[in-house]
């Protein structure tokens, strides 16, 4: 009994079909600009390239702020669309304030200088300290209070911002 299917296995012209669509995905695989061993884990081999990337453990922990905007990357195979991270923002302090008092403001442990860029996304820690004779109130990003203590970890958004620390006169 003849078997006339299209996906008989002695077709000729099945045969014919399927291994020209899969030269033709291959070559435009192998087109790929940026295909190369770097981009291949180490040990492994795709196309006639051998992988020699070895640097996953940086990868571990990544968020979509580590990941250009629009490009994706798998971390232990969870699939992470990159929202941008790689742009740096300016951060103002602003140590003068509205109030009364004065004081001064360390930026992650160190003494503030005017401004400092960080990758959105960045977690600042400011610590504000009051002169003697005033008193710390709070921290302000325009007009919105974002919080009452005076360690305080401000994170960085996709823009530059201004955050000031405010004092009051004791009494």
């Amino acid at each position: 009994m003849a078997n006339n299917s299209l996906y008989s296995n002695d077709n000729a012209a099945f045969r014919q079909f399927v291994g020209q669509t899969l030269s033709g995905i291959l070559q435009k695989i192998s087109e790929l600009n940026d295909l190369d061993g770097t981009n291949i884990k180490l040990g492994a081999t795709i196309l006639g390239y051998d992988g020699t990337y070895t640097q996953e453990a940086e990868l571990v922990s990544a968020t979509a702020l580590d990941i250009a905007e629009g490009k994706i990357a798998y971390i232990n195979g969870v699939k992470i669309t990159g929202v941008a991270g790689i742009a740096e923002y300016a951060l103002t302090v602003d140590e003068t304030g509205t109030g009364t008092g004065t004081g001064s403001v360390t930026v992650d442990g160190g003494a503030y200088a005017a401004p400092v860029d960080y990758k959105a996304g960045s977690e600042i820690e400011l610590v504000a300290t009051a002169d003697e004779g005033s008193v710390f109130v709070n921290w302000t990003v325009g007009e919105v209070e974002v919080s009452t203590e005076a360690i305080y970890t401000y994170t960085m958004p996709k823009a530059a911002a201004t955050i000031v620390a405010n004092f009051n006169s004791e009494g």
